[in-house]
């Protein structure tokens, strides 16, 4: 039987999990499930828990792949430190002797490594103007076509106060924010549970995953304090800051980028990248992209991804920002995987 504090032991090895603070692998541990064992000739879908990363603990087992080929993982060890498969790939694991496997919520980790690394990246002197103007003019000064007055002039002042809802997990994107005074606290609900993702001030930006992704709201942002917030409405952020600055692939048109001339950039952490890394891509963790930009080639294209496209996103958008050709992998490796299941090939 796995207590709570196994499971901890355990994340603290997994990949990437080991990755994530102490505290935010600590609130991982309720929505952890110890899958019943497996003996031989039993077998386990991936399909059959679709939002999971799993994790072989224990035994020996093979993996088959949708698209072809095997591999062996030996629970604990090796490879088996890392998750079978990535997010929605197709995959069966059949035991080889009695196994022990881990589930764990695939979208909760990714918010997590996501707010980790953009928490841990952003740069000193952000957060201190409440200007509309100046964080815009730090936030946006490589957008195209598009003075920072014109600009501004499209966000609207919000007083909020302390203990205020400004986003709701699961409603619709309707705004993108800037805080320019006052903190924010990051929340999302999993299974019953409320679990802390971030701490947002002065200086930070959110809402802009449901404006990028059109999908709702993925997590509850509440006022820590009170503050002052600048919103620009969704309209206006998809004709003014997403069509400009976020270019999205296919697996197929990002293929024949990189066969031009492009490059991968992979920014997730490098035992991550060491595991399934592209051939050819180099890796910048998200949380170092800012400091790395000025020894990127300028004059370079870029194709940017991670597992699920949410880490990839964030960075294609700040280099964007910053005046680099920066296009994201949609759907991350996950959308890489299915395309090699439906007889794609791997770049």
């Amino acid at each position: 039987m796995n207590t709570p504090d196994d499971i901890l032991r355990w994340l603290g090895v997994l990949q990437p999990l080991a990755q994530l603070e102490p505290a935010k692998r600590e609130i991982l541990i309720p929505g952890i499930r110890i899958l019943p064992r497996l003996r031989q000739k039993e077998m386990l879908r991936a399909a059959e828990l679709p939002g999971d990363l799993l994790y072989l603990l224990k035994g020996e087992a093979k993996v088959e792949r949708a698209e072809g080929g095997f591999d062996v993982f030996v629970g604990g060890k090796g490879r088996a430190l890392h998750a079978l498969g990535v997010q929605g790939e197709a995959y069966v694991v059949k035991p080889i002797t009695e196994i022990e496997l881990m589930a764990v919520n695939a979208e909760l980790v990714d918010m997590m490594l996501t707010a980790q690394q953009s928490e841990s990246g952003r740069e000193e002197g952000e957060v201190t103007d409440t200007g509309v103007r100046n964080l815009l003019g730090r936030a946006f000064a490589a957008l195209p076509g598009l003075g920072l007055d014109e600009l501004a002039q499209h966000f609207t002042q919000v007083h909020a106060g302390s203990g205020e809802v400004i986003l709701q997990q699961d409603s619709p994107g309707d705004y993108y924010y800037m805080i320019a005074s006052g903190r924010c606290s990051v929340t999302r609900a999993v299974g019953g549970s409320v679990i802390p993702l971030a701490e947002l001030k002065a200086g930070d930006t959110f809402g802009e995953d449901a404006l990028v992704s059109d999908a709702p709201r993925n997590a509850t942002v509440t006022m820590k304090s009170d503050g002052i917030l600048w919103r620009m409405h969704r309209n206006d952020f998809i004709t003014l800051l997403r069509h400009p600055l976020l270019h999205t692939l296919s697996v197929p048109d990002a293929q024949e980028q990189i066969c031009t001339g492009a490059q991968w950039l992979d920014v997730r952490y490098p035992a991550e990248f060491q595991h399934d890394g592209l051939r050819g891509a180099i890796n910048i963790p998200l949380n170092e992209i800012r400091g790395f930009l000025p020894a990127l080639n300028a004059d370079k294209e870029y194709v940017t991804y991670c597992n699920t496209g949410r880490r990839s996103a964030a960075a294609a958008f700040l280099m964007s920002q910053r005046g680099f050709s920066a296009s994201l992998l949609a759907g991350g490796l996950s959308s890489l995987r299915r395309a090699e299941s439906g007889g794609g090939s791997r770049p």
